[in-house]
């Protein structure tokens, strides 16, 4: 069905999270804006979602990343690393209290 195609899929999904995004601007996730509160977050906009895991953080993998293409270089993609589940987890605090969210 031409509904089902990649770009209505993704405009499709990209309004449902633009929609919670909306509700969360006008209705805040109080907390402490530590790892447990982010995943609050994650799990709340991406709700509708469920293949992305709402709430979830990635599964440990020895690596992970995406090719990304930027609107200015759409022809070459651009190779993105993320950081590894271990890091992530003995940075997370860290890094949010360095942000001023802590």
């Amino acid at each position: 069905m031409a509904w089902q195609s990649p770009k209505n899929i993704e405009a499709i999904e990209a309004a449902l999270v633009a929609n919670r995004i909306v509700e969360i601007v006008e209705r805040p996730i109080d907390g402490n804006y530590d790892a447990a509160h982010l995943r609050e977050f994650h799990s709340f906009i991406f709700q509708d979602l469920p293949k992305y895991g709402p709430g979830e953080y990635r599964p440990d993998a020895p690596s992970h990343g995406k090719e990304r293409r930027l609107e200015s270089e759409p022809i070459n993609p651009h190779r993105v690393e993320y950081a590894l589940r271990p890091e992530v987890d003995d940075r997370l605090d860290t890094v949010l209290r360095a942000a001023g969210t802590l």
